[in-house]
């Protein structure tokens, strides 16, 4: 461990004011434990650490930035005890780890042979490739691509440099008085598979917990202060769902379609979870995977026919009082209507009736 000091140190962006012996000892220490927990809790032992609030709280806090060293010095540890042979081993139990943490990482394969450890840097990079898939490029996709695969492996056939994309995009309410419908995808790709078409904005099933917006805030900052290039792909769809939900009734809506659960106090507090997380995010408008949803969101209420629906739902239908008085006035107008056309049907058939007396005389 002493002839990996130097590495690990460098591997922080601050300087560790630690000795020597301190900080080797640090190392240690930390790296046994995150494998004693990982070991234990897949033999399902029983501990305050492995069973019970220790568990739910253990499983997640392995991978917040604050709690993190470098993946390499874990890897050595590990090797140490148990030999390079069981190394595939390690990281198959990690996978498997990964996969409870989240309700979206469940449904992953029980293999992390896909992520290339040699790069990663901690336990929070490492989830962070599980949490946000990546395409293989040499892999043949038999299925039409989504929005966020194409976008990934650069294809042709999405043009993202579309001229003045707008920035932002209408919340749900605004969205729905233009006839948008909102919709759960019934058989998503992963949680960032999200589309628009035909009026019809479909997006996955999305929890709102505590426990998941503490993992998201990690995930988002760890996005956001890695220089080695990644997309900032999480990013944008934090950002989306922020645009997407600002008050309670926009969180009543998704949750009627089912696209989220909200599992937090109110709706008041749902309605800031996203905002929450995005408020220190940055994010180019114009060069991410949901430009092209954005601008045909916006193409589409930009109509003059959704504009103006918009407009009628708006003032007239928004609201049940709302719509009686407007059903009543219409109401007042037909009775008008009626008895207009029933006194000039008197009208006509009275002079009728002097003309015929008239002509008798």
């Amino acid at each position: 461990m002493r002839s990996l000091e130097e590495k690990a140190r460098s591997a922080y962006s601050e300087q560790v004011s630690l000795s020597s012996d301190e900080f080797v000892e640090m190392m240690v220490l930390d790296g046994c434990f995150i494998i004693e927990f990982l070991l234990k809790w897949n033999e399902k032992e029983v501990g305050y650490l492995y069973g019970g609030w220790g568990l739910s709280v253990g499983k997640s806090d392995l991978f917040l930035m604050e709690n993190q060293i470098p993946f390499f010095i874990i890897q050595e540890l590990y090797d140490l005890v148990f030999g390079e042979s069981k190394h595939g081993f390690f990281l198959d139990l990690l996978a498997k780890h990964m996969k409870k943490i989240d309700v979206h990482t469940r449904s992953r394969p029980e293999t992390i042979s896909s992520i290339n450890t040699i790069e990663v840097q901690n336990l929070t990079h490492l989830y962070y490739n599980w949490f946000v898939p990546k395409q293989d490029p040499k892999k043949h996709i038999e299925y039409s691509p989504t929005i966020f695969e194409k976008y990934l492996s650069n294809s042709s056939d999405l043009e993202l440099n579309t001229t003045e994309p707008p920035m932002v995009i209408q919340p749900v309410t605004a969205l729905k008085e233009a006839g948008v419908k909102f919709v759960k995808k019934k058989s998503p790709r992963n949680l960032f598979d999200i589309t628009f078409k035909d009026g019809v904005l479909e997006i996955p099933f999305t929890l709102i917990s505590y426990n998941r917006k503490r993992l998201l805030l990690n995930l988002v900052a760890f996005e956001q202060s890695n220089n080695s290039g990644i997309d900032k792909n999480l990013t944008s769809f934090v950002k989306f769902m922020d645009m997407l939900i600002n008050t309670p009734d926009d969180v009543e809506i998704l949750e009627r379609c089912g696209i989220i659960n909200n599992m937090v106090a109110s709706a008041d507090e749902a309605a800031a979870f996203f905002n929450q997380i995005s408020e220190c995010a940055s994010l180019d408008y114009d060069k991410h995977y949901l430009v092209p949803v954005v601008k045909d969101v916006t193409d589409f209420c930009n109509s003059p026919y959704r504009q103006f629906r918009s407009r009628v739902v708006h003032y007239y239908f928004k609201h049940p009082w709302t719509i009686i008085h407007v059903l009543y006035a219409c109401l007042l107008m037909v009775i008008q209507i009626i008895q207009t056309l029933a006194s000039a049907k008197e009208l006509y058939e009275g002079k009728k009736k002097k003309q015929i007396s008239a002509s008798s005389v």
